[in-house]
């Protein structure tokens, strides 16, 4: 959190954007922020100090993935649709997907079900991201030292330290043990989005 990946994402899709205007392509980039997926429940428990437990993210991550799928669906319609009527010729579709992935749970579902993404980590300083969040408005998020209160969730008496350690009680970033791309996040936002547009037309092109 905090390490500015929507902004990213958003300035990589607007340069795409003004790509095609100058050299037609036939690639449509899609923006698809996960943050959107969060109910409100967890938003207000996230306000608390209160993460999502691995029974929680799990249940978020298959909606949020069919979100994606949905979204996606709908655009190769559409695009389906213009190509009968002669309207486009996109015939690439990419999804350029924006959250922060604190687990290796979510990870590894994302992964799962979508097995051909192209993972981007944008690589930023805890005390870079901190201030990030502190600057952001109308965020649920409000970083560990923002939150109202932190509130304890009452645990099984039955394997405690275990449901402990899964649960992530403490919203520790897991370390990223498979293949992905690193940013370095004391980049500017304009050099890491083209980076971001490199990505994109390189696996959708």
């Amino acid at each position: 959190p905090g390490a500015g990946k929507t902004t990213l994402a958003n300035q990589a899709l607007e340069k795409m954007a003004a790509l095609k205007k100058e050299e037609p392509n036939e690639i449509r980039a899609i923006g698809l922020d996960l943050d959107i997926c969060v109910p409100e429940w967890m938003k207000e428990n996230f306000a608390k100090g209160m993460y999502p437990t691995f029974a929680e993210r799990q249940q978020f991550a298959s909606a949020a993935c069919d979100y994606v799928d949905d979204a996606i669906a709908l655009e190769k319609t559409q695009i389906s649709q213009e190509e009968e009527s002669g309207g486009t010729l996109d015939s690439n579709l990419a999804a350029v997907v924006s959250f922060s992935f604190v687990n290796q749970d979510l990870r590894d579902y994302f992964r799962q079900r979508f097995p051909q993404t192209k993972w981007v980590l944008i690589n930023t300083t805890e005390m870079e991201a901190d201030l990030r969040i502190q600057q952001r408005e109308n965020h649920f998020y409000k970083g560990k030292d923002g939150a109202e209160g932190k509130i304890e969730r009452e645990l099984p008496t039955k394997d405690i330290e275990e449901n402990t350690k899964e649960d992530n009680p403490d919203w520790e970033f897991d370390p990223v043990d498979f293949e992905h791309i690193s940013l370095d996040g004391k980049c500017s936002i304009d050099q890491n989005a083209k980076q971001v547009l490199d990505i994109i037309l390189e696996t959708a092109g």
